[in-house]
């Protein structure tokens, strides 16, 4: 079995959001993926060890453009396998913080395909050139952390900051604060585990459990944030906005649903009244919580994605086993069939 190469750095151990390596490691335990932290080895030491593991692996994984920063990556570490003839992937989560880089650094680095966890930036992203393949990868979820349901005894839980990018979000905070009993975490990517001195989501996610109701919103470009999966896989509910595409439909009945045009006395009132009939409103939420459990999990995902890839890259490189498969129901004689696929095909690959 050929397997997945994915280049990444040692200090993802570090961060908070471990799940992306999971993945990765997930692929590893399975056999089907090979991780090298490219800051363990020189540039001529990981052009060496690549071009041994070449004849092993069908694709390689290389680390999301705008983490490059917090990880400590230089890009041109990637310089010895930017012309090999494997096909490239990045997985995006974060594209819109440094969207120039990120654009650079997916043609600078011949990048064929990118997983995003996003569905609304996949129309961003579709408008870069030379990129051969956008899909969708749901974020993943860490079963364990999620699977027992505690006593909720928070009502309302803010647990990010105010930033630039949510403005929503920050005024539904500063409206609720002054109006209810909120309890406020330190954004997760700021705390730190007292023992360890490490940033540690497990406290995160118990105060999620123990919450019926936590504010979050999408961002100005009205992309999702990785919070909505969290909220709901705890089984609380989102107060905030959606967005318009499917990624978002398991939550549109259970949601404070606040939009920009409400006013501040609206928004008290909407969020009164929910808090009131919370047990008559969201009875069904651990059936929600408990599919995104399972649905989402690390070994979903991870299995998820070695199989896109796969089925990627024999499309791109023999671009007749689309054609094929598409066929395999079709008469021979149907001459007309076979040539409009062919030239569809085809035409896509040209492009």
């Amino acid at each position: 079995m050929k397997k997945i190469l994915i280049l990444t750095s040692s200090r993802l151990e570090g961060l908070m959001n471990k799940e992306r390596l999971e993945i990765y490691k997930e692929l590893e335990i399975k056999d089907k993926g090979y991780i090298i932290y490219i800051d363990k080895f020189t540039t001529e030491g990981l052009s060496e060890k690549i071009n041994f593991m070449k004849k092993d692996i069908f694709s390689i994984i290389l680390e999301e453009p705008c983490w490059h920063k917090k990880l400590d990556i230089n890009p041109f570490k990637y310089e010895c396998i930017r012309n090999l003839k494997l096909r490239k992937t990045v997985i995006v989560s974060d594209f819109f913080i440094d969207s120039d880089y990120f654009q650079w650094f997916l043609k600078w680095a011949k990048i064929d395909f990118v997983a995003s966890n996003h569905q609304t930036s996949i129309n961003f992203i579709s408008k870069i050139k030379d990129i051969k393949e956008i899909f969708y990868l749901p974020f993943s979820i860490r079963k364990e952390d999620y699977k027992e349901k505690i006593t909720k005894d928070i009502d309302i839980l803010y647990t990010s900051r105010s930033e630039p990018v949510t403005p929503l979000r920050n005024r539904i905070a500063k409206v609720l604060e002054k109006n209810f009993t909120v309890t406020n975490l330190d954004h997760p990517g700021k705390r730190l585990e007292k023992s360890s001195k490490k940033i540690h989501g497990s406290s995160y996610i118990e105060y999620l459990k123990r919450s019926k109701f936590v504010i979050t919103c999408t961002t100005k470009y009205k992309i999702s944030l990785r919070k909505y999966w969290e909220i709901y896989a705890a089984g609380a509910i989102a107060i905030g906005d959606l967005t318009e595409y499917p990624e978002h439909d398991i939550f549109r009945k259970n949601i404070v649903l606040i939009t920009e045009d409400l006013s501040d006395q609206k928004i008290i009132e909407k969020v009164r009244q929910n808090l009131e009939e919370y047990e008559k409103r969201y009875k069904g939420i651990n059936t929600i919580s408990n599919k995104l459990i399972n649905d989402l999990s690390t070994e979903n995902i991870a299995e998820t994605l070695y199989k896109k890839l796969i089925y990627l890259s024999r499309i791109h490189d023999q671009p007749f086993f689309k054609l094929k498969k598409i066929h395999r129901n079709a008469k021979l004689s149907d001459f007309k069939f076979l040539v409009k696929k062919f030239l569809e095909v085809n035409f896509r690959f040209i492009k």
